[in-house]
């Protein structure tokens, strides 16, 4: 009896040495009303969103993947109410880095993304079944490019100006 007392004071003992001392760095998982219609849900640690967790906007729209300060910040997928998608890299709360956006009309752009546009290389599908493939810049086709017909014809081969 005396040693499982014994057991028992030394196992609260340790329970409350580790435990002391933890500070917010510690991810907790919440459900957070922000307002308005606005609902986070996922972790939150260091004052902010952190980590895996979704966000419920006002209209309807909705954000599930990685956070950063509050922000989103690595892989995730964004789905508009009107219809459009995005799903691939952020940073700092930007469509940053490689990614794939579906518009609700059914266009398709998979590449490269910086500041919310297609920059660099990538693939434009269009709804006519026609193909842009090459190099873009601040969201248009720039540079380096070729269009291909829908029956895998090529159309043109192209240098794109934005200008």
């Amino acid at each position: 009896m005396k040693n499982k007392f014994l057991i028992i004071t030394g196992l609260v003992l340790l329970v409350a040495c580790t435990t002391q001392g933890q500070s917010s760095d510690v991810p907790i998982w919440q459900i957070i009303d922000l307002g308005g219609g606005v609902v986070y849900d996922g972790y939150v640690s260091k004052g902010g969103f952190n980590g895996e967790g979704t966000m419920t906007y006002s209209d309807g729209s909705k954000y599930s993947g990685q956070w950063k300060n509050s922000m989103r910040h690595g892989n995730g997928t964004m789905k508009w109410k009107n219809g459009n998608r995005y799903q691939g890299h952020w940073r700092e709360d930007l469509m940053s880095g490689k990614g794939t956006l579906l518009w609700k009309n059914g266009n398709k752009y998979m590449g490269k993304f910086e500041d919310n546009l297609q920059n660099g290389r990538g693939t434009m599908v269009y709804t006519d079944g026609s193909i842009y493939a090459g190099s873009f810049m601040a969201g248009k086709p720039h540079g380096k490019g070729k269009r291909i017909a829908k029956d895998g014809t090529t159309v043109r081969v192209s240098e794109n100006s934005s200008d």
